[in-house]
């Protein structure tokens, strides 16, 4: 071999090791970019993970980006306010007084599952975030309230689903988010309320075997301190089945005070529900059907529109 071309070959092979260097340094440096945090708070920085550790808590704040999971097992409190995270949140087995997801980017899914949230505030609070995936809550023991969305205008702009199932709470409050996908709200257990006001989903919307014993409104109603909460708008079926208020009434569409009913696209069915006084149907407008039946007592219809076939005569 020529020494011009050996020379031009060692070149080239240096230069690529020269690379490979670089580039091995780089990913080892991301992928070990690992924090975890414990007791603290973090308010600036990039992690490529970040783990809240066992019997801690850890709020993240400001300026922070994480371009994998927040991951918290067994945690106390955990708050999460104004970042990005460009992977999933999981918040399980914690047990302290608060679990707050404001204002943030989330890419992925958001998951708080089987976690216990005890007086002082008492609050699974998910206000005001942009989460590209689904939103999921599960068997979580909840001494005051379970909120997603805040109206009028701390809702969450959800890509994917939304899944409230198996929580024992004070009241669960569902309210003027933009959701793609379908919402399911089931067999929840709640001492006073259940509302779901304002809200904008892409598919369907069934809640369904729920109790409360104060306020049961899917739509709007006017709150305690006077300020009217509007209806939902449903691009898919709504379906409220065998729900429970022992001591008033279920409410779907509007309360007696307001004449603002859900838009639905689909079907309206709703079937084997009991209240302790009625269980009041007003205001809906409905392109397909409505449907009642098994219901305890039978429903009070009050100024629906209906496009498909009424049917409630129970």
């Amino acid at each position: 071999m020529a020494i011009g071309k050996r020379s031009s070959l060692l070149a080239v092979l240096a230069l690529a090791l020269i690379l490979a260097a670089i580039f091995t340094h780089t990913t080892s440096a991301t992928a070990g970019n690992e924090r975890i945090c414990s007791d603290e708070t973090i308010s600036s920085g990039t992690f490529s993970k970040v783990i809240v550790g066992a019997g801690t808590s850890c709020t993240l704040e400001g300026s922070v980006v994480v371009e994998g999971d927040v991951l918290a097992d067994g945690a106390i409190d955990v708050t999460i306010s104004g970042i990005r995270v460009e992977g999933n949140i999981e918040i399980k087995n914690s047990s302290g007084t608060l679990l707050f997801i404001i204002g943030s980017d989330i890419l992925g899914n958001l998951k708080l599952n089987h976690n216990t949230v005890n007086p002082g505030p008492g609050d699974l609070a998910i206000i005001g975030n942009t989460i590209g995936g689904n939103v999921e809550t599960k068997r979580n023991s909840v001494a005051d309230t379970i909120f997603i969305g805040a109206c009028p205008t701390r809702g969450n702009v959800i890509g994917g689903n939304v899944t409230m199932e198996n929580n024992t709470v004070d009241d669960i409050q569902l309210a003027c988010n933009d959701i793609d996908g379908n919402v399911a709200i089931k067999a929840n257990t709640a001492s006073t309320d259940v509302r779901s006001p304002g809200n904008s989903v892409g598919g369907n919307y069934t809640i369904t075997n729920n109790s409360s014993t104060r306020r049961f409104v899917v739509g709007s109603f006017i709150a305690v301190r006077g300020a009217e909460l509007p209806a939902n708008t449903i691009q898919g079926n709504l379906v409220v089945k065998g729900n429970t208020n022992t001591l008033a009434s279920v409410i779907v569409g509007s309360d007696p005070g307001l004449d603002d009913g859900n838009t639905v696209s689909g079907n309206l069915t709703i079937k084997n529900n009991s209240a302790a006084d009625e269980v009041f149907v007003k205001a809906n407008a409905v392109d397909g059907n409505l449907k009642c039946t098994g219901n305890d007592p039978g429903p009070t219809l009050a100024g629906n529109t209906v496009g498909g076939k009424l049917d409630c005569a129970d």
